[in-house]
């Protein structure tokens, strides 16, 4: 089934005052009169904090399932997880497990939120191991010179 287009072509004769008093901005009144089209409701603002749990309702304790999956990560790349790295990467992946909550082309949300959070935290992980490996010379170049 094919989805209606959202562009609206313009009725002849339409002027900007008239799309001014349907709410449309004087800027955008002008454009949409010289491309002949709009899309309605282009600029109402979104506040998904109003949409509800979404897929992160199939979730019982949301920080437990996500903490468990770093703590997993971090131990399969060999890296201490310190109080403040599991923190933020908790916090992290809760971010990122709630703003995909509504993703409609999500058919199972534990599995997704699982394979995405291995990618999130294996990408802090490589971003460290990085770091770390960049500071060793560092040190062994002053170690060498005292």
């Amino acid at each position: 089934m094919q989805t209606p287009s959202v562009r609206l072509r313009l009725a002849s004769g339409t002027t900007a005052h008239q799309l001014m008093a349907q709410g449309i901005p004087e800027s955008s009144a002008y454009r949409i009169l010289k491309q002949g089209w709009y899309c309605p409701g282009y600029n109402q603002r979104d506040y998904p904090q109003h949409d509800g749990p979404g897929g992160f309702a199939h979730l019982e304790t949301p920080e437990h399932f996500v903490r468990a999956y770093v703590l997993r990560t971090l131990a399969q790349w060999d890296i201490a997880p310190r109080r403040d790295l599991v923190e933020d990467l908790t916090q992290e992946g809760l971010l990122a497990c709630w703003t995909r909550r509504h993703a409609p082309h999500i058919q199972h949300f534990p599995r997704y939120y699982a394979a995405m959070l291995r990618g999130l935290v294996t990408q802090h992980c490589k971003r460290l191991l990085r770091e770390q490996a960049q500071r060793v010379p560092l040190q062994d170049q002053t170690g060498g010179a005292a």
